[in-house]
């Protein structure tokens, strides 16, 4: 289903021109808040899609008939080459518009330190260093845990594929028995076997996941920011809630100090309205490329 507040893309009116569509569930989505601030005063429209499953379907759906809807997914089990190929295409109706975030989650983006540090809501004596150490330790808590999600994410999507097709030529079935032959002599089932086995085999599932662990610690016994990938595959949000909880600090008009959910939200509403200048490299390379896009 789709969020209350999004609205569904077959009722925009084509001439509202540009919108952006964002993962989230509702306006409270950390995607919506930011980029909705992000492209404020421009001629763009923020709207919620759920998640990235609804993106992918709507935009191959949709971009050539509308050709200024663009799509921002998560990077989930998305290859880097799949990845950076979405980045040289985008905006392109002939590639669905639609981008994946080179980290996991847009959250990961606002663990940068110097980023995150930024902000006026940092409480005082958490600097730079003491918020890497922070980030650290939040994402070594979880390391091995999204290590083995993604190993899962990964297999399952390895025996998802299309791995079969459909007969195409009805002149061979001419009775019951020709019909459960030429079925059961399809070669793909056994090739589906064979494959299932060696994907589920414990061999293979320690083998995939020592792999994302090694690609995660670049070679490192412990976490260290500019080694290996662990920044960028870790869970950003969870990692982020964890940091924020330490180190920054929210009192709302009425005086109330903000928790959860309500604190992250105000944190996140601070950052995007920082300078362009002062952005992450892949949050100014949207807002140039989205730009370029409206002014052509």
């Amino acid at each position: 289903m789709y969020a209350e507040k999004g609205a569904r893309p077959e009722e925009i009116n084509q001439g509202a021109g540009h919108v952006l569509f964002v993962e989230g569930e509702n306006e409270n989505s950390t995607d919506y808040v930011f980029m909705d601030l992000f492209f404020k005063g421009k001629s763009i429209k923020t709207e919620i899609l759920g998640p990235s499953y609804h993106h992918k379907s709507t935009a191959q759906a949709l971009s050539k008939i509308h050709p200024s809807y663009y799509f921002i997914v998560d990077r989930d089990h998305q290859s880097s080459a799949d990845i950076e190929e979405s980045w040289r295409n985008f905006p392109d109706p002939n590639t669905s518009n639609i981008l994946i975030w080179r980290k996991r989650e847009i959250e990961n983006y606002f663990l940068i330190p110097e980023y995150l540090a930024s902000s006026s809501f940092l409480k005082k004596g958490c600097s730079v260093s003491y918020l890497k150490d922070a980030i650290i330790k939040a994402a070594g808590k979880r390391v091995f845990f999204d290590a083995a999600n993604i190993a899962i994410i990964e297999i399952r999507e390895i025996l998802k594929q299309e791995w079969i097709k459909l007969f195409s030529n009805p002149s061979d079935f001419k009775n019951k028995d020709d019909a459960i032959r030429l079925l059961k002599e399809k070669p793909e089932f056994e090739k589906q076997k064979n494959k299932t086995y060696k994907s589920l085999s414990e061999t293979n599932i320690e083998k995939r996941f020592f792999h994302i662990v090694d690609l995660m610690f670049g070679g490192e016994e412990k976490l260290k920011f500019g080694k290996g990938e662990w920044f960028d595959l870790v869970s950003g949000k969870e990692t982020l809630n964890d940091v924020v909880g330490k180190c920054f600090r929210v009192r709302g008009t009425d005086g109330r100090i903000m928790q959860g959910k309500e604190r992250l939200i105000e944190i996140v509403k601070d950052l995007a309205r920082k300078p362009l200048e002062e952005q992450p490299d892949d949050f100014q390379q949207l807002f140039k490329l989205i730009e370029n896009r409206i002014n052509t």
